[in-house]
């Protein structure tokens, strides 16, 4: 799917949902500089689930960093992006339900005392 609207805006489909916060070094020292200590990082896995090719189309383009670029560069198109994605997913994965991993860091950490 980020292939499909990478092509729509002429960016690189990693941009679209991996900015620098994928990064653990990048976080970290971000959190440490705002004041932050003991930051422990965990990597989280979930499952998701969609009926249909159409519906995890509209989840993927229809929220977050993905929509946000959409209607930045390409105002009115988000329907015509989704329909491509939609065609896509159907091509790799069917039509029927789909599940497929989501992968997160999780941080946590700790104000510093003064």
């Amino acid at each position: 799917m980020t292939n499909v609207v990478g092509e729509f805006l002429s960016r690189d489909p990693a941009s679209l949902i991996s900015p620098p916060y994928s990064d653990i070094g990048v976080v970290r020292t971000e959190i440490a500089a705002a004041g932050f200590a003991r930051i422990a990082v965990e990597e989280v896995t979930k499952l998701l689930h969609a009926n249909s090719a159409r519906e995890a189309a509209v989840r993927m383009c229809h929220g977050g960093l993905v929509r946000a670029a959409i209607e930045a560069q390409m105002r009115g198109r988000l329907d015509e992006i989704t329909e491509a994605a939609t065609r896509t997913i159907a091509a790799r994965f069917g039509s029927g339900s789909i599940e497929s991993p989501l992968n997160a860091f999780l941080f946590i950490a700790a104000r510093r005392t003064a």
